[in-house]
């Protein structure tokens, strides 16, 4: 399954099984398919390159939420959301997914535990 649609199943579970974690989650557009010109106009309102697909701003424990990237099988993270996730994994709980049932786990885990 291809990255978009393993995101648009977790986003789908996600709204069925945990409606008040998703009201305060979003999804960021930064990876859409857009070209040259479409990534020049979302640079220009502010994208930038590596921030992680969902932002969940449902703190646990001692984090103020979770950064949630959805890849392939044999994705991997790109040098930009490694430095992304350096910065912003000291105050949230970073998951990383490969297939849907990998981002369910560790988004139930971090839900149920924190971790």
């Amino acid at each position: 399954m291809n990255e978009f649609n393993i995101q648009r199943f977790f986003v789908k579970w996600l709204q069925e099984e945990h409606p008040l974690v998703w009201d305060l989650s979003f999804a960021v557009p930064n990876g859409a398919q857009m070209g040259p010109r479409g990534w020049h106009n979302m640079k220009s309102i502010g994208a930038k390159k590596g921030v992680w697909d969902i932002v969940m701003l449902y703190p646990v424990g001692i984090w103020h939420g979770a950064i949630i990237e959805v890849k392939s099988e044999k994705g991997s993270l790109t040098l930009e959301q490694k430095a992304f996730a350096k910065y912003f994994g000291k105050y949230y709980f970073t998951i990383v997914g490969h297939s849907l049932e990998e981002l369910k786990s560790k988004t139930e885990r971090y839900i149920t535990n924190g971790y």
